[in-house]
């Protein structure tokens, strides 16, 4: 088994009603560090949800704009998703634009390898704060979060801090041998 968009569905569902839009903005906040899902997965596994009976739809009519979707968790989503929970093994799997263009950096010019690490960096910088000012505005004892949850966002910050530091340690160094080896980037030919 495996942890997908459905189940994840229903794990945000066990707090409580929502949209679709609601669930997208939880995959955002929440799972952004882990799990990307676009509304072109989550309501056709709500939909495929709702057919299999582990969720039920209700629709609640907005002034001025379209009927709203509510889906709400029935007991047999319930016992799925535990089901799925207690079933799934740990695997970590991690998708990398910037660990697959680096495996590519030889091919590249020492100006974009360097251009990479900057932005990587930028980036984790950015998420390392964002993860920060949310653990700040929670409190540190009493953050509303459950032990796994807590547990999860500090390994996440741990592990991004790691990256980051590894990043400043031996990014600079990348860049320099591939400024070393700019005489021999490959050029497009056209042949």
């Amino acid at each position: 088994m495996t942890l997908d968009v459905k189940t994840l569905c229903l794990g945000v569902l066990t707090q409580g009603e929502a949209s679709g839009y609601d669930i997208k903005k939880q995959f955002e906040q929440v799972f952004s560090y882990f799990y990307v899902a676009s509304f072109g997965s989550i309501y056709p596994a709500l939909t495929q949800l709702a057919r299999e009976g582990l969720v039920v739809c209700r629709e609640e009519s907005q002034p001025n704009r379209p009927d709203r979707k509510v889906y709400a968790l029935t007991e047999a989503g319930r016992e799925r998703l535990l089901a799925t929970l207690q079933a799934t093994p740990p695997r970590h799997r991690i998708r990398s634009e910037f660990y697959a263009l680096l495996h590519f950096a030889h091919l590249l010019p020492a100006r974009r390898v360097g251009e990479l690490i900057d932005e990587r960096l930028s980036d984790v910088n950015r998420t390392i704060e964002e993860i920060e000012n949310m653990l700040a505005r929670l409190g540190a004892e009493d953050c509303g979060l459950e032990p796994g949850q807590r547990f999860e966002v500090e390994l996440a910050l741990h592990t991004l801090r790691a990256h980051r530091d590894f990043i400043q340690k031996n990014g600079p160094a990348l860049a320099r041998e591939a400024q070393a080896n700019t005489s021999s980037d490959l050029q497009y030919s056209g042949t």
